[in-house]
C-alpha cells in the first residue's frame, strides 16, 4: 500500500500500537490519501501531516480517522482529540485544534488504543 512512502510506527499512550503508516507530508501526498486504495490492509495507515481535514470523496472503502493535536513537532507527538468511522463519500468531522490526522482500516483505531485523550508519538524506523 502506498509504494514509495517513507513509513513510521505509532505510540499509543507509551506503547506500540502495531501500525506502520505511510507518511503523507507533502501537499501531493496528503491530497492523495488513500485514495484509490480498495481496502486498507490490517496494520497499516497513512498519517497526514500537517493536516486538519479530511474527506473520503472518491474512495471505495469505509476507514477509520484519528484526529490529533500535536504539541510535540520536533518529537512529533500528541494527543488524540476525536475517533470516528468516516464512509466513502462523506467529509470528515475536522474538529478544531486538529493538526495530524491518521487514516486506517474500519475498526482498526479502536484495536490500536486510540481513543480522544490518548497520547500518541510518531515512531521512526
Amino acid at each position: 500500500m502506498l509504494d514509495g512512502y517513507r513509513r513510521v510506527g505509532l505510540e499509543a499512550n507509551g506503547r506500540d500500537a502495531g501500525l506502520s503508516l505511510a507518511v503523507a507530508d507533502g501537499p501531493l501526498k496528503r491530497a492523495r490519501g488513500l485514495l484509490g486504495q480498495r481496502e486498507v490492509p490490517a496494520g497499516e495507515g497513512v498519517v497526514l501531516l500537517p493536516c486538519d481535514s479530511i474527506h473520503c470523496l472518491g474512495m471505495s472503502c469505509t476507514i477509520d480517522v484519528v484526529y490529533v493535536h500535536v504539541d510535540d513537532w520536533p518529537g512529533l507527538s500528541g494527543v488524540v482529540i476525536l475517533c470516528e468511522t468516516v464512509r466513502p463519500w462523506k467529509i470528515g468531522t475536522n474538529p478544531a485544534g486538529t493538526s495530524m490526522v491518521i487514516e486506517l482500516a474500519r475498526g482498526a483505531g479502536e484495536a490500536a488504543g486510540l481513543a480522544p485523550g490518548t497520547r500518541v508519538r510518531l515512531l521512526r524506523p
